[in-house]
């Protein structure tokens, strides 16, 4: 993120989750003489074969009555999640789990995560019935300890009379209570007894139903004149003190807020009126990362700097913290920041009980690898609510010596990697539970020049000098224009509009200038949109809501949130 006043997060919790990844072809109801449409079971049954979760056992049945196989059941778990097993489809850890098998990879995939950890004597059973109570253990272990949620409790507890394995009392507890399952009557749960495929789609379809609300979060500057349509205050939020810290943490905090509280408290309420949801996170910006750097040189300070970050949480009424740090310039730094963390949820958490409010951490990284070489994602992962990944600027930079897309939803053909689609299976390749995701998009475009045609005449992936400039979206939408009766671009001062159908994202290209310009639009976004929703991450991150140019990109994506 490149403004330096990027002072309040506004979390707006706006959407449900949609659909989800897996995308195995749907079949029709008539293509299964054994899917009843007057079952209890027809509409779960149709919406998991149109999710992908399942296939018919042949091209015109489903067995709805025929018992779910351990080996069945992780193989729709990781469609449910959307993870690529077939890299792990030649590794097996268990001795009767045979490499190649359609369940192999998926087997291997919920090992490596904790969601199974087999029958016992280095066996998984693959093609064993799942009983009832060994399903509600595995769906525990996948949705609150791999995808990270927290499921509400609807229903009171059932004290069944009949026995349940002790190791899985407390996951059945949790299935009857978040109305995943229910007893088999009001007193018994038959814990023993088998899954059938048609109970597993019920099952399945309540769990994906049960998903908290995604967050949509903004990056919103409150200096910056949204126009008069829009209701904003011009309130210099935070500075930091840099004489504060010439020797250590002195007395005084090192920051100071100079709004006005009663200003603030207004616009709040505005908003909340509006959106219940909506939460207002005190975010650091880097524009003083000297002075940031400073309070986190020694261990010593890390505890006080946190109390301070904490202080200002309760004083002006805020929902969280969000640290927009970015880069560390040492390995005591990126260690202590661990540390400053640390503290922070312990003073955050201790304020929560004071006053009965959930309070957020939250981090802005960058995008690839790279974030993991400076930052300790890992360590920092049981403190942190989400990482905000700036899936944006991804190439940019004089590193950079080609065009290419600055913030493309999928990989492209030519480089892999570099995409909001490969950073989520990063961040879950590394254990990081998925509601702790939030890939973002930005709203303006890169430029490079003295960009070659290449063989497509396009420019894409030729080498060229990237030019740090941003264009922002109003200023790009003059070099094209929807024709909404057709759905075609039209170029504009001499610029084609061409669309990358591998990486799905814009680009535009003047052979005559030899500038690529490359950036986010309605459609590139609506893919990401189905990224997240498919991969079941916390939200999506929009950079920002700080411009006219924000608020009419965040409106085009809150339609299309809407409506898909």
């Amino acid at each position: 993120m490149k403004l330096t006043k990027r002072l309040i997060a506004l979390i707006l919790s706006l959407l449900t989750l949609i659909s989800v990844l897996g995308s195995v072809s749907s079949s029709a109801s008539d293509d299964f003489s054994d899917v009843d449409k007057g079952k209890w079971y027809y509409d779960a049954v149709m919406w998991s074969l149109e999710k992908g979760f399942f296939k018919g056992t042949s091209e015109n049945t489903f067995s709805p009555d025929s018992t779910l196989t351990r080996g069945q059941l992780v193989t729709v778990l990781s469609a449910f999640d959307g993870s690529n097993t077939e890299k792990y489809k030649s590794i097996s850890n268990f001795s009767d789990v045979i490499t190649g098998c359609f369940y192999t990879g998926s087997v291997e995939w919920a090992r490596k995560f904790g969601i199974v950890a087999g029958t016992g004597e280095g066996r998984f059973s693959p093609l064993s019935g799942v009983t009832r109570e060994q399903f509600c253990v595995m769906l525990k272990s996948f949705v609150c300890d791999y995808l990270g949620y927290t499921f509400e409790y609807v229903n009171p507890e059932v004290k069944f009379t009949d026995e349940i394995s002790p190791w899985a009392k407390e996951a059945v507890t949790w299935a009857q209570r978040c109305g995943l399952v229910s007893g088999t009557s009001k007193t018994t749960f038959s814990a023993k007894a088998k899954c059938t495929r048609a109970m597993t789609a019920q099952i399945i379809k309540r769990t994906y139903e049960a998903i908290p609300k995604q967050k949509v979060v903004a990056y919103y500057h409150l200096q910056a004149s949204l126009g008069s349509d829009y209701e904003t205050e011009y309130i210099d939020v935070f500075n930091l003190h840099p004489t504060n810290v010439k020797n250590g943490p002195g007395s005084e905090a090192p920051f100071s807020m100079s709004f006005n509280y009663n200003s603030i408290t207004s616009l709040k309420n505005r908003l909340r009126q509006k959106n219940p949801d909506a939460k207002f996170i005190f975010t650091v910006a880097n524009g003083s990362l000297s002075v940031f750097e400073s309070w986190l040189f020694s261990y010593s300070n890390c505890e006080s700097f946190a109390y301070y970050f904490a202080k200002a949480v309760e004083d002006y009424d805020f929902d969280g913290v969000d640290i927009d740090y970015e880069f560390p310039t040492n390995t005591a730094l990126r260690e202590n920041f661990v540390k400053f963390i640390m503290y922070l949820r312990e003073d955050l958490d201790e304020l929560s009980a004071k006053t009965g409010k959930t309070y957020t951490i939250s981090l802005a990284v960058p995008a690839g690898q790279w974030a993991f070489s400076l930052f300790d994602i890992c360590g920092l992962e049981p403190y942190v609510d989400w990482f905000n990944i700036m899936n944006y600027d991804l190439y940019c930079g004089s590193s950079h010596k080609f065009a290419h897309h600055h913030a493309p939803p999928y990989d492209n053909a030519v480089i892999a990697g570099g995409s909001v689609c490969s950073d989520i299976a990063l961040y879950k390749e590394n254990g990081i539970p998925a509601s702790k995701i939030v890939p973002g998009c930005g709203m303006y475009s890169r430029r490079f020049n003295n960009v070659e045609p290449g063989e497509n005449g396009d420019g894409l992936y030729q080498y060229g000098e990237i030019d740090d400039s941003n264009i922002h979206y109003s200023e790009l939408l003059g070099y094209y224009y929807k024709n909404e009766a057709t759905g075609k671009y039209e170029g504009k001062n001499g610029f084609t509009y061409y669309w990358d159908d591998n990486a799905k994202a814009p680009y535009l290209y003047n052979a005559e200038s030899k500038q690529l310009l490359t950036f986010d639009n309605e459609e590139s976004v609506s893919y990401k949109t189905e990224l997240i929703k498919s991969g079941l991450c916390g939200g999506i991150m929009v950079f920002d809501y700080c411009t006219c140019d924000g608020v009419g990109f965040f409106k085009a994506l809150d339609k299309m949130l809407a409506n898909r």
